[in-house]
């Protein structure tokens, strides 16, 4: 994680485009014939041929960047991320013939990343224990020892502003900051409207500057 002071805030205005701009998969189809039909004959129906799973090594080896991101956006400690993730390609695997394709793999993989990420808070809160600060992700051994000061304190910084969050502005400050996932894509993630999200980031988006203007003032 790069400084603080790089942080960017996207607008509603970028989601919007870049939603509106993803490349689209390809999907094969059938054409329906140009020739009429004979009298009396009934022309057969055009179907399309399923789409095959999303391959499971594929998922996880894109998506578990991605899914230890958000566990620990949501709360996991850092030293259960790991445990987490596997608990959540587990799940994965499980349910992969299930995935009917009504939304994107990376939407599904956060439904299942949220409830993991549930679950493990709950454990850590029923055995009491404190959760680990950011502050201890190992960093790499070529950093200078500016740029590693610089990386802890922006972490001890969104640790510290992630645990002021409710569950729903944390969700969206994963999503949307973090992930820089597109609104109409985080709504269907959270089963929300639309409108829910924009309002949820513009709240997220006046906290965050806040603590950044709290933070330099210190």
């Amino acid at each position: 994680m790069g400084s603080v002071a790089d942080f960017v805030l996207p607008s509603e205005t970028d989601c919007t485009f870049a939603a509106t701009h993803r490349p689209r998969r390809s999907l094969l189809r059938v054409e329906p014939s140009t020739e009429a039909p004979l009298p009396g004959s009934i022309e057969p129906a055009v179907v399309a041929p399923a789409e095959a799973l999303p391959d499971f090594g594929a998922l996880y080896t894109e998506g578990f960047p991605f899914v230890y991101r958000v566990l620990r956006a949501l709360g996991v400690a850092p030293h259960r991320l790991e445990d987490a993730a596997q608990d959540v390609f587990t799940v994965v695997h499980r349910k992969l013939p299930e995935f009917a394709g009504r939304s994107s793999p990376r939407t599904w993989l956060f439904a299942i990343t949220q409830r993991v990420a549930n679950d493990y808070r709950r454990a850590e809160r029923r055995k009491g224990s404190r959760l680990m600060s950011l502050e201890a992700e190992p960093t790499s051994e070529l950093a200078s020892p500016h740029a590693d000061l610089e990386a802890r304190q922006a972490a001890r910084f969104v640790d510290g502003f992630v645990k002021t969050l409710s569950a729903e502005k944390r969700a969206i400050f994963a999503l949307a900051f973090l992930e820089e996932m597109p609104a109409p894509e985080i709504a269907q993630a959270l089963s929300v409207p639309l409108n829910t999200v924009y309002s949820r980031m513009r709240a997220v988006r006046v906290e965050l500057r806040a603590a950044l203007e709290k933070r330099r003032t210190l």
